[in-house]
Parts: C-alpha cells; structure tokens; sequence
C-alpha cells in the first residue's frame, strides 16, 4: 500500500505579489502544503491543497535548479507556488514526497481496520468510530491535520472532527501536548469553552469530537469589524474571565490566548478552544519555564526566562482587551525580536482617536502590569479582583453563567450546517480523508494508550482491556 509522505523544513518561497524572497517553514502533509513564519506558530501563513495538483522541479535555468513549483487549491482558485532549496538533493526530496502526495492520496476510511499499518492491536470498544459519523465539510486546517465538520448518523447531531497525524505528532515532539489536550478537555466542563464529546484512534490518527462552534473565530470578527464596541469587549472579557478562573481552579494554565482561539457561538457567546499548550498541575505557588504561546500574546516574564505561574494567563486577557478596543495588539512588530523588547520596556499606550472609557484603560494598565507579583488577579484572589473592576460594574456574573444576558453581537447564520464564517480555502476543499503511509511500531502505538473517550462515561480504552 503506497501512502502520501509527509515532509517539513525550512525553504524559501518566492511572494506571489510583491515577488521578494522569503524564508518559511514548510509542512506537508494529509493533503496539503502550508508555510509557516515560525516553527512553532499554530496559524499557517498560507496553505495549497496538493491533491490533484502538479509538482514540477526547475530543470532548465542553472541558476534556479534547485527550485520548483507546486500547483494547487487555495480556496476555490489555482494557485502556483515558487520554492526554493538548499540544494538539488533536497529538491528532489521535496518533489518526490510532494508527488506521492498527488498520486497517493485515497479515503482513509478503507484503510483504518486493525492492524492496516502496524502489527499493533489497538483496544476495541462499542464507543464510537469513523464510521458513526457523516463528513461534510472541511473547516480549518493545521500543522498536524484538519477539522471537519461531521453529523452523527444516529442522532443527526453535528460535531467538529478534529483529525491529528500520529506520525507528525511523533516527529515534531508533539504527543504529550496532545495527551494533555485530551485530559483537559475531559475533565473541564464550562459553558464558555469547547466540550470533548469523543476521542477514538485509527493506527494512523486520533480522532476528537468537539462541539461544533459555527459562528467563527475572533480573530475573523476582528479582521472585519476593526475594534469591537465597548459592550462586545466587555461580555467577551467577562466569558474569559470566568474560563480562566474555572483552569485556574483546576490546577491548569492555559497559556495560548489570542483571537484565533476563541470561538463565537451562534448565540454570540464565546467558546474557548485549542487546549494543546495548557500546562497541568499548576498549584498557586507552583512556577514553569517553558517558552510556548503566541509572540503577540507573551508576558514578560515568559520572555525573561524567570519562571510564571497562572498570571501570564492575565496579562494575556488585558493584550487581547486591547486588541478588541483597538484594532491590534499594544507592543506588535513585524520584527519579532523589538516586538520583544517593547513588550519588557515600553509603556502601554492608547490611541487619542479611539474614545474609550477610564475603567477600560484602567483595567488593561493593571492587567499589564509587567510584575506579576502586582498584576491583578494575582495570588489566592485570582479572578475575584477582575470581577470586582469598574469595568465589570454592569455584568452579573451568575446570569452570565447560565447565559441569560443577551449578547449585543450575533453572527449571521443560515442554519445549523452554515460554514460561511469560515475561511473560504478550507470550506472549498473536497470532503475526504487522506492515507497516510505510516508504519509506526509498538513502542510508538503505545505512546496513544488511553486516548479513547466518551462524554458521561469513566471507561477509559486501559479499563476495557482488563
């Protein structure tokens, strides 16, 4: 059985406007090509669905022979990338796991029976399987698979699959996080964040169904609206508050805070997602040195090296007031590096022409507060100080948690199935599962033990093989 290869690195590609020459890091895999500025971003710069497409290395001009291009989807329109390497050699790498991505693709779903890619024999259950579940659309995308929208043939309930690459998890040093992911969202249960409904595996992929959030990320609201007026700023800070509160109470600090991963719902309350860089076992004195999250997001004390605890998770909240108030992140630099540096040393400023209130700046000052030791929310109190702000005076906070406070802001939907908030090079891709050619032994099967879950049940795959 031939599979599609999967394949990452740094190339440099050439800009399809402005036609500069930039360094980017390459991911291929499940079907598609995406590049990315960093190694560790989570959101690809770009991304070409490969299948059916053409991969042709430059054999004519001597002096671009270790180039070669890629012709693809992105979204509904062809698209052609440049590529450049290192050297001939790795070009032809590139070209030939790129063709085997073309030629190689087929549904996954004939290939996901016991045994397929490995002599391990992966626990069996009467929980769910792929084969419970309807594939409609895809609606994102990431360095490690994509996310689809599914229906539950038995009950007609629509879910979001997401579909994570073993052997990428494997390569990239990524299991544990996805373990983590896992536990966490079994054992969290708030109404501003996204329910883990069930967790299953194939030899080649784990499988987590999530609620479906059809109202579109933040970041995709922000891109449209600009700045969110202050009653949207305020019910969405208010809903993060008491997300982190309910982590913090639980031990775990989330840590990846931004726009991207907060979804809206169709009432127009949040959801809170994307739980791969939590850190567990988080005691209110305990302290990590771990250097994870988005640049734009970081607390001083991640980049200082000095260890943190749950406050980074506030400073995190007063970066994206800011950004909701203002339109963009208070220390943002193309240049990653000064992007830094204002972060450790330059006063929070706020724009004249945007009218906004006392209690807003005020609140965003102390949640910046580069000593965590004196940001608010700090120590024992945690969220009870946020709360207690100005600037929360008009929320009560027990209707919020059963949703009775209206939301100034709805997105607009068509009906349960309506993918039209979400981006248009994902929702435009063929609905099919791709084989991966992967042989992983035993000893890496092992590392997805426990992986399986079911909403309302304490039965875990280790408790069934007793």
């Amino acid at each position: 059985m031939t599979g599609a290869q999967s394949k990452e690195g740094w190339l440099t590609k050439k800009g399809h406007i402005i036609q500069n020459w930039k360094r980017r890091w390459f991911v291929l895999g499940d079907g598609s090509l995406s590049y990315y500025a960093n190694v560790k971003d989570s959101r690809p710069k770009g991304s070409l669905i490969v299948v059916d497409g053409e991969v042709e290395p430059n054999t004519q001009d001597k002096k671009k022979e270790c180039c070669f291009s890629v012709t693809g989807m992105n979204g509904a329109k062809k698209k052609t990338l440049v590529i450049q390497c290192e050297s001939v050699r790795e070009r032809d790498e590139w070209v030939k796991a790129m063709q085997s991505n073309v030629k190689g693709l087929e549904e996954e779903a004939r290939h996901v029976k016991e045994g397929d890619s490995s002599d391990y024999v992966l626990p069996t259950s009467d929980k769910a399987g792929l084969d419970d579940f309807e594939l409609l659309k895809v609606i994102g995308r990431g360095a490690f698979g994509k996310v689809m929208l599914v229906k539950m043939k038995a009950t007609g309930e629509l879910y979001a699959m997401k579909i994570l690459n073993k052997e990428m998890l494997i390569r990239r040093n990524q299991v544990e996080r996805t373990k983590a992911e896992n536990k966490v969202l079994r054992q969290v249960a708030h109404p501003f964040m996204v329910g883990l409904k069930f967790a299953f595996q194939s030899p080649e992929k784990l499988y987590l169904i999530l609620d479906y959030v059809n109202g579109g990320d933040l970041f995709a609201h922000l891109q449209k609206q600009r700045r969110f007026p202050l009653e949207q700023v305020r019910l969405y800070a208010a809903e993060m508050v008491t997300a982190f509160e309910h982590l913090h109470s639980q031990g775990i600090v989330y840590r990846d805070l931004k726009p991207e991963n907060i979804l809206l719902n169709f009432d127009g309350h949040i959801r809170l997602t994307d739980f791969g860089l939590v850190k567990e076992e988080m005691t209110p004195d305990a302290k990590t040195n771990s250097f994870c999250g988005t640049p734009e997001y970081l607390a001083p004390e991640i980049i200082d090296n000095k260890g943190y605890g749950k406050d980074v998770d506030w400073w995190s909240l007063g970066i994206l007031i800011y950004e909701m108030t203002y339109g963009r992140p208070p220390f943002y630099s193309e240049n990653t590096s000064q992007m830094y540096e204002k972060i450790l040393k330059d006063p929070v400023r706020f724009p004249p022409q945007v009218k906004v209130t006392d209690a807003t700046k005020d609140l965003i000052l102390k949640l910046l507060e580069r000593d965590p030791k004196k940001r608010m929310g700090c120590g024992d109190q945690d969220a009870k100080t946020i709360r207690e702000h100005p600037f929360f005076e008009p929320i009560d906070f027990d209707k919020l948690m059963r949703k009775e406070i209206e939301a100034p802001f709805k997105p607009q939907l068509s009906g349960k199935e309506d993918t039209s908030n979400f981006d248009s090079c994902f929702t435009s891709e063929e609905v099919q599962l791709t084989m991966v050619d992967s042989h992983l032994s035993k000893k890496h099967q092992k590392q997805f033990e426990g992986f399986t879950f079911q909403a309302g049940s304490k039965l875990t795959e280790d408790e069934e093989e007793d």
